[in-house]
């Protein structure tokens, strides 16, 4: 579904799906050139099947969405299977749970 993000990459999807900032703030805040700042984005947009910010918005609260939605499912089912939780992988969902809380805005 989409190619792994650079480090980078990783850094300015960040800003764009979590900051107001505009395109000229970011890359001043990361110390880019707008020039750069625009080929990473390109880049971003390509690899999230996207064709601008607000779809790349969309996208990135939906696929949040979609794994929190699977993690309480899966731990949903497991209890109601009978089956015993086993440390590892209540610290693994309550982990999960309390990261995607953390993202929220």
């Amino acid at each position: 579904m989409g190619k792994e993000f650079t480090k980078r990459e990783k850094e300015i999807y960040k800003y764009l799906v979590e900051t107001p900032l505009t395109y000229p703030q970011i890359a001043k805040c990361l110390g880019l050139s707008t020039g750069t700042l625009a080929t990473h984005k390109t880049n971003i947009y390509y690899k999230k099947v996207v064709n601008s910010r607000e779809e790349l918005i969309i996208k990135h609260y939906k696929e949040r969405e979609e794994k929190l939605t699977g993690c309480l499912n899966y731990f949903i089912k497991r209890v109601e299977e009978g089956s015993i939780i086993s440390r590892k992988t209540y610290a693994k969902f309550k982990e999960t749970l309390e990261e995607l809380q953390e993202r929220e805005v």
